[in-house]
């Protein structure tokens, strides 16, 4: 088990839709960002939270044997943010440049190859699937703000 000074973790909370908790120590705070959360400025923080967590964590966390599942989750909740805001948005916007951000450090890094080698799944395909079902207009976006991120989604480093 992977044991860090920050950990996140994601539920339901009834019907509010998904939670992302960041405990610290004895104290955690608390984000409720989803369809029915009606401040967007707290659905941002839920996404800059969880965007610079783990990007900040990479390393340690990626070496977790479930790292896989905590990375679909972060970008379901982050497709999910993007789904349910119109383009143009502060929070449609902002969300999608932490996915690039994400995706552009995860294939320079190369460590969705050792998740996927380690776990046996295509985790970037697993990715792109979750992108495409949730907003299927991402990858076009996702070209124009990175070049890198060829026909099939895959990210190419630079």
């Amino acid at each position: 088990m992977l044991t860090l000074p920050v950990a996140l973790s994601f539920a339901h909370d009834g019907g509010l839709g998904p939670r992302a908790e960041l405990g610290v120590g004895s104290r955690a705070l608390s984000v409720v960002a989803g369809r029915h959360t009606t401040r967007p400025d707290v659905a941002l923080a839920c996404s800059v939270l969880l965007s610079r967590t783990l990007l900040h964590n990479l390393n340690a966390l990626a070496s977790a044997p479930d790292f896989h599942t905590l990375w679909l989750k972060v970008i379901g909740l982050l497709a999910h943010n993007m789904s349910v805001t119109k383009e143009g948005t502060t929070l449609h916007e902002s969300t999608l440049h932490f996915v690039t951000n994400l995706l552009m450090v995860m294939a320079h890094s190369r460590v969705l190859e050792a998740v996927s080698e380690r776990s046996g799944q295509n985790v970037l395909e697993l990715t792109w699937r979750i992108l495409d079902s949730l907003c299927p207009h991402v990858r076009e976006r996702l070209r124009e703000f990175a070049p890198s991120v060829s026909e099939d989604g895959a990210t190419v480093p630079a």
